[in-house]
């Protein structure tokens, strides 16, 4: 499947890219928006307001995108390195929004999915969240291509964003991922 990644935000040399997957319609929609905009209005519209705010003030201010801002989700065989961007805790509800920090500069998000809190739930764990593990999955995916195209040299890696061969920056590329991250 082929998914494009875009700027989903940026300012100040903090850049913000977010996956887009095809829709049936042809068009390609933004993972982290639909995640988001399918909370706000409904039973946890306080906590996705919540995550876009956090994403502007780490876009628009000098804090950046601070380690101490994300927890791991992924375990060292299957996906090191996600992050879980913040983790929202209300009445042992936790909404999550997944993505790779790459630096303090730069970060992919993907989409995200509300996980219930159980006390006996080992917490760098998706299993029995078939939600969030598609989204941690499609994101690790994407995360995998692009580190692909870094190693063939189609795509540089800098502190203000990902760039061509040519040296030309970025803003919109498509990568490949297995059909089974659908």
């Amino acid at each position: 499947m082929r998914v494009e990644v875009r700027i989903f935000d940026e300012n100040s040399g903090r850049r913000v890219y977010s996956i887009h997957k095809p829709s049936d319609d042809g068009y390609f929609d933004s993972e982290t928006r639909l995640f988001l905009d399918s909370h706000i209005g409904g039973d946890y519209n306080q906590n996705a307001i919540d995550l876009e705010q956090r994403i502007d003030l780490m876009v628009n201010t000098r804090v950046g995108f601070q380690e101490r801002f994300f927890r791991p989700e992924g375990t060292m065989t299957n996906r090191e390195g996600l992050k879980g961007l913040p983790e929202l805790e209300e009445k042992g509800i936790r909404l999550r929004l997944y993505g790779y920090r790459i630096s303090n500069s730069l970060l992919l998000i993907g989409g995200g999915c509300l996980k219930l809190h159980d006390e006996t739930n080992n917490r760098t764990s998706l299993d029995g969240f078939p939600e969030c593990s598609k989204s941690a999955n499609l994101i690790k995916g994407v995360s995998d291509a692009i580190k692909t195209l870094k190693r063939m040299n189609r795509l540089i890696e800098k502190n203000d964003g990902y760039y061509g061969a040519d040296e030309k920056i970025k803003n919109d590329f498509f990568v490949t991922v297995p059909d089974a991250l659908k």
